[in-house]
């Protein structure tokens, strides 16, 4: 009975300690990264041109991604299709699909907001102080 116990005893400390000793890991701005849609999916999107989109999602992260070649027309679309090839996952290996295009990704990588929405942000604050 007591080897029982300090049997269970030390498999209960054995499973214990490495989950306390990982420390979870914090996103990085500039990583290479990708967005799981089960966990959070993309909650917007903004297109400064044919090769640069901004991606949020729904946890408010921030995501620059490079398109392989321009996607003509991109900053007036109203709607885009991810394309993650059944991963359930937008990364490099992914792409848009928007007007009958197919437009592969070249990188997705963690960002803060895109400079125009920072901009916005900053000229709000500045007049709600002034």
């Amino acid at each position: 009975m007591t080897k029982t116990l300090t049997l269970l005893a030390a498999l209960g400390a054995a499973f214990a300690a490495p989950a306390s000793a990982a420390p979870s890991k914090q996103p990085v701005i500039g990583e290479e990264a990708s967005i799981p849609f089960p966990e959070s999916g993309i909650r917007s999107w903004h297109a400064d041109d044919d090769r640069t989109l901004w991606v949020i999602d729904r946890r408010r992260d921030w995501y620059r991604v490079e398109l392989m070649r321009p996607c003509v027309g991109l900053p007036y679309a109203y709607s885009l299709g991810f394309l993650t090839r059944g991963t359930g996952r937008f990364d490099r290996y992914s792409a848009i699909a928007y007007q009958g295009q197919r437009c592969p990704v070249k990188s997705v990588v963690r960002s803060e907001a895109p400079p125009a929405r920072k901009a916005l942000r900053g000229s709000s604050a500045e007049k709600a102080e002034g």
